[in-house]
């Protein structure tokens, strides 16, 4: 999965890399759409991390 910053780039290999036979994973071809959707997914992605006390130990 590619990454992106949280500017207003457009997620252009993640969009061309696309499953289209997958019926897991849904095909969208809108651009506006998949921003949108990669983006649920990058939050929900962040939110189901759970915190490690290692990484920051002064936090």
């Amino acid at each position: 999965m590619a990454y992106y910053s949280s500017d207003s780039r457009f997620p252009l290999w993640a969009y061309l890399n696309q499953p289209i036979f997958d019926p897991t994973t849904p095909l969208i071809l809108h651009p506006q759409q998949f921003v949108q959707h990669s983006r649920v997914k990058l939050l929900e992605r962040c939110l189901s991390l759970t915190p490690s006390n290692n990484r920051f130990p002064h936090a």
